[in-house]
């Protein structure tokens, strides 16, 4: 695409009330998912493919995306197939969405600090309290947090079967 048709469409969209950003900066993306549902093993790194995103939706920190395969943390937005901005070295903050590493296996969920200090992983799927629980870490578990999911990306709209029915 030329530079003059680039800078045509980018004040057409601004002019409709849109706030266009270009996509270039180039992170990487790991091809394996992480679990937002069952923690599972995250796989093969090091990553080889990438996407581009704006680059003020970065922070300062190494930032990588994750694909999220799942639905335990649809009820805040986040959905099977969507992709993860992830901030490698933020502290997280209770009320963060985090990929954490429980073992070898690696989830996607909200980090929680409780009144009494205990911190917990909590999924966000209110039909699904059967089968997603919130875990509570404390010093025996084998628990690291990976990351502070930063932006989602959403690879392809769609209604929800669920919501449908």
């Amino acid at each position: 695409m030329e530079q003059e048709e680039l800078e045509r469409i980018i004040r057409e969209l601004t002019e409709a009330g849109a706030k266009p950003q270009l996509c270039d900066t180039r992170i990487p993306l790991d091809e394996n998912p992480v679990r937002a549902g069952i923690p599972s093993e995250l796989g093969n790194l090091p990553v080889e493919e990438g996407i581009y995103v704006p680059r003020n939706l970065l922070s300062s920190s190494p930032t990588i995306a994750i694909s999220v395969k799942g639905d335990s943390m649809v009820d805040i937005g986040i959905d099977d197939g969507d992709r993860a901005v992830i901030s490698l070295e933020k502290m997280p903050r209770s009320g963060d969405v985090v990929v954490a590493m429980l073992g070898r296996d690696f989830t996607v969920k909200s980090f929680f600090e409780d009144d009494d200090g205990s911190h917990w992983l909590v999924p966000n799927n209110a039909e699904k309290t059967d089968v997603y629980k919130p875990i509570r870490l404390d010093d025996s578990d084998d628990v690291r947090i990976f990351g502070v999911v930063e932006q989602v990306i959403k690879v392809q709209p769609r209604t929800s079967n669920r919501k449908m029915r």
